[in-house]
């Protein structure tokens, strides 16, 4: 806390979003098959040693270890309700989507890797299943997300369900003959976060509206796990 109060407080300009390093607190082993490239989906952040402003095209920062200026977070209205884990479903990003929200506005995200926590992995998420249910579920919530943020007319949904198409045969090949266990299974996992967006381009055609944790756009789509950590 002490770190991200002194970085509120110097940085210049003042950051708006800010976040740290989140370490793995694991309650069973790493499954060898779990490689890098699917830590995040554990929540699980390390982007440098040194404080620096993030490349928000493909940097983040994590709920576990985050702190916003809540008068600029009110203004954006605070996190869309029909993102994020709602009930047992495994939709995510609603994070991501007020990161890009602030973004958008001309903000920027601000890591400091001194504002370090623990983040507790349960032995129910070191299973394939799991794996496989959240990377799909990842790609219905990117759907989402970019439903709500702009207009996504029929053609241009195909042109993408199309491109995410031509994309699978390579990830669905290597995930069945590459000879190194891990990247079999990352590729299974990108194979099925590509299915997952392509259902969401069609189930998710436009935002929702009024957002609502009992609406459908909420509540019909996503696979099941326990409650959340």
């Amino acid at each position: 806390l002490e770190a991200i109060l002194t970085a509120f407080d110097t940085v210049r300009p003042p950051p708006v979003c800010l976040g740290g390093r989140i370490e793995p607190i694991w309650e069973g082993a790493r499954p060898k098959w779990v490689g890098d490239a699917l830590l995040g989906y554990l929540t699980i952040v390390d982007w440098s040693d040194r404080a620096r402003t993030l490349d928000p095209s493909r940097e983040y920062v994590a709920g576990a270890n985050m702190a916003f200026s809540t008068a600029v977070l009110r203004c954006l209205g605070g996190f869309s309700p029909c993102l994020g884990r709602v009930g047992n479903k495994l939709l995510s990003r609603e994070e991501l989507h007020v990161q890009r929200l602030l973004v958008a506005a001309g903000h920027q995200l601000y890591y400091e890797p001194r504002a370090t926590v623990g983040h507790h992995v349960p032995v129910s998420r070191l299973t394939r299943g799991w794996f496989l249910r959240r990377t799909y579920s990842e790609g219905l919530s990117e759907a989402l997300m970019q439903a709500l943020m702009e207009s996504l007319p029929r053609r241009r949904r195909v042109r993408m369900a199309l491109h995410n198409l031509l994309l699978q045969p390579q990830d669905w090949a290597r995930s069945f003959l590459h000879f190194d266990e891990t990247e079999r299974f990352t590729s299974r996992c990108r194979t099925l976060r590509r299915m997952g967006r392509i259902q969401g381009l069609f189930t998710f055609s436009s935002a929702p509206a009024p957002p609502s944790r009992q609406s459908r756009w909420c509540t019909s789509a996503g696979t099941s796990e326990g409650p959340r950590s």
